[in-house]
Order: structure tokens, then C-alpha cells, then sequence
């Protein structure tokens, strides 16, 4: 996660994205390595680790009034409807058809 001012931008958080052979959901799965992701306490979702790098982010003080994201976030209503609830303002990128 980056914030980003008028005049800097800086990486304040980072979480690490698996492949899909850690996915659960994907028929690529490994069971190793679901069950070593469900041990570590890793979500299966890439908007839920989106999530907790801002709460983790706004559990410092930093306020974060505005939420860009790719359209791969803005598919997920869960992910919309976080945002939503916490009155914040959100800009969603385009995917491609």
C-alpha cells in the first residue's frame, strides 16, 4: 500500500499475494500449501489482505480518505461494500472487456 501526497508517495505497507497453487478455490491447489496458508492464518483473498493493510494503516492515525484500486477490487462487492460502509471515497480503475 502506498499513500501518496502532492509532493511524495511512499510504500507504508505490503502483505505477500500467493500464487494459485496456495489458492483453496483454484484447481490448481496444492493441499500442502492451502493447509500451510489456512496455518499461517493468510487470507484466500486478495481484496481481504487490501483490507487489512488499510485498517492496519488506519490503526496508526493515518487517515486514508480515498481508496484507488484496480478493477479486479472494484469487482468484489465485498470489497466495494467495506469501503462504502466506512464512508470513504473510492476510485476504481476500468478492466478491459
Amino acid at each position: 500500500m502506498h499513500l501518496a501526497s502532492d509532493t511524495a508517495s511512499a510504500a507504508v505497507d505490503w502483505r505477500l499475494f500467493l500464487p494459485r497453487s496456495w489458492d483453496p478455490a483454484s484447481p490448481q491447489a496444492d493441499p500442502a500449501k492451502v493447509a500451510r496458508r489456512e496455518r499461517c492464518g493468510i487470507p484466500p483473498e486478495k481484496w481481504q489482505l487490501a483490507l487489512d493493510m488499510i485498517d492496519e494503516t488506519r490503526s496508526w492515525g493515518v487517515d486514508v480518505p480515498l481508496v484507488v484500486a484496480d478493477g479486479g477490487y472494484g469487482d468484489t462487492a465485498a470489497f466495494r461494500s467495506a469501503w462504502r460502509n466506512a464512508g470513504c471515497i473510492t476510485w476504481w480503475a476500468a478492466r478491459a472487456p
